[in-house]
């Protein structure tokens, strides 16, 4: 588990406590020993205490990252949640001598709790705005740092000399003298929230407006509506409703973001998809070769590549390629990278000419440090002759009568990566393919491709798929080796691209 997780569940370990200790004191002192505005106000707080519950699971392991914007939003909740224990506690305890010092214990942390929930709140809003790294916000935030501190200070300092409040020798909550400049902080507090919201206010729509500053003026209307409600205090369990609406509201922005993000890569997978060749030799009509490829994404966008195109009458060219990276800037890098070694080949030149000219294309300002893969051949289709060029790309399988007639490895020489190091030499390598002869080529999502406890498909097990059953053509292949894969690795999401191209020499034309 990780520790953010720990930590999270240690957390509602600790709500779930203290809503049992306030459940034990309601039973020890009941209901029925309470006024009814005591009733009411403990009703309140247990309610919205156990929508704090409901918030804090939902937002602490919902699974997304926990950013700024999130970090202050459930400390937001653990403060006000306290409060509200803190406040009912000291609302079922109050009158009663036995317990003195627990209403003092109560009282005074529902009393720190005030200028934290301010403080914790004007950082929310920076996060929410993102405007904590303005220069004339830092200023703003050290100052209401500072007087954050004081105002736990002087509320501790109240345990020594009763200022704001005390208890009395029949437990009973009393305010003190200066009792409504306790609420001093968290007034200046709002104003600057007030102020800083107005100022960004083009930043927000108008439902998250009304939502900020209700919370906002919590503060100031619990002055008001507290005397008119025979002193109750309702305005954490307002805090608490506010703190749902917040939370709703960041979800349906979250699903929003969500559902543009999903509609751009949907565009993008649709061009992607377009941009590699789909329609395959017909074997009735082309009869010199059988090529069938296939490319399945790890993610919506992926950074493998494949392609194949005739240079003139009698030579074919085919490829198999893998960007360093996977999502959009590999699906960039993909698209550049195989219009450029189209055109490049089409221009005329061996493989070697045709890699060395995109790896100075690519490693020209190649500022993100991506490189691709590339496995780049030319067969003629008179002769069997094939030439190709290896750019850091993973060994082709071959199938060739003149060495066994079984799918093998071939551990050619070959260059580095294209794009990696600008003005390498990439050496080529030349054999002959006979009628019936293969090739199978693959990126490394075939081979590396994991499954339970971490294992790797490997060239092995691909081998033993290729080498299976020899007559099977190369549409049948290819799809054979991808389920294969896909039962190897089960259920485990994919891991990276998988790209695979096989190739067959059926001879010259008749």
């Amino acid at each position: 588990m990780k520790k953010g997780r720990k930590r999270a569940v240690l957390l509602l370990a600790c709500m779930l406590l203290l809503h049992t200790i306030l459940l034990i004191e309601l039973f020890h002192y009941t209901l029925a020993g309470l006024d009814g505005l005591s009733v009411l106000q403990v009703s309140m707080d247990v309610c919205s205490m156990a929508m704090g519950v409901i918030l804090f699971v939902a937002c602490a392991f919902d699974g997304d990252e926990l950013n700024g914007l999130k970090k202050w939003y459930l400390r937001l909740v653990l403060v006000v949640f306290t409060g509200l224990f803190t406040d009912a506690l000291s609302w079922v305890i109050d009158g009663h001598a036995e317990v003195r010092l627990l209403n003092y214990a109560a009282n005074t942390l529902l009393f720190l709790v005030s200028p934290l929930i301010i403080f914790i709140f004007y950082r929310y809003v920076l996060e929410y705005m993102d405007i904590a790294g303005e220069k004339r916000v830092k200023g703003v935030t050290a100052l209401m740092g500072i007087g954050c501190i004081l105002s736990v200070a002087l509320r501790l300092l109240n345990l020594l000399r009763p200022i704001y409040f005390y208890i009395d020798k029949e437990g009973a909550y009393q305010r003190g003298s200066l009792h409504l400049l306790s609420n001093g902080y968290s007034f200046a507090g709002a104003v600057i929230i007030f102020g800083l919201i107005l100022l960004y206010r083009k930043q927000l729509m108008i439902y998250q407006l009304i939502i900020l500053f209700t919370f906002t003026l919590a503060q100031f209307t619990a002055v008001v509506y507290a005397p008119l409600l025979y002193g109750l205090t309702p305005e954490l369990g307002t805090m608490m409703t506010i703190l749902l609406l917040l939370f709703c509201v960041l979800n349906l922005e979250k699903s929003r973001a969500r559902s543009a993000v999903e509609a751009e890569l949907s565009v993008a997978n649709r061009m992607q998809a377009s941009m590699l060749p789909k329609e395959f030799p017909d074997l009735s009509r082309v009869l010199e070769y059988d090529l069938y490829a296939s490319m399945t994404p790890a993610r919506e966008v992926g950074g493998d590549f494949y392609d194949f195109f005739m240079l003139d009458e009698d030579h074919l060219a085919f490829l198999v390629a893998d960007v360093s990276d996977k999502g959009v800037g590999a699906a960039l890098l993909m698209a550049v990278s195989k219009a450029m070694v189209k055109m490049r080949a089409q221009l005329g030149g061996r493989p070697s000419e045709v890699l060395a000219h995109v790896d100075g294309k690519i490693g020209k300002n190649n500022d993100a440090g991506m490189f691709v893969t590339m496995w780049l051949g030319y067969l003629d289709l008179r002769t069997g002759h094939v030439v190709a060029c290896n750019g850091g790309h993973d060994y082709p399988a071959l199938c060739l009568k003149e060495k066994g007639g079984e799918y093998v490895i071939e551990k050619t020489k070959h260059g580095p990566p294209v794009g990696f190091i600008p003005g390498m030499i990439f050496p080529e390598i030349e054999f002959d393919m006979e009628p019936g002869d293969r090739i199978f080529l693959y990126t490394d999502g075939v081979n590396e491709a994991q499954g339970k406890n971490g294992e790797e498909f490997g060239t092995e097990r691909l081998l033993e798929v290729l080498n299976h059953d020899p007559d099977l053509g190369s549409r049948e292949l290819c799809r054979k080796v991808r389920d294969t894969a896909n039962a190897f690795v089960g259920n485990d999401p994919q891991f990276d691209d998988m790209t695979m191209m096989s190739l067959i020499y059926r001879g010259k034309k008749k």
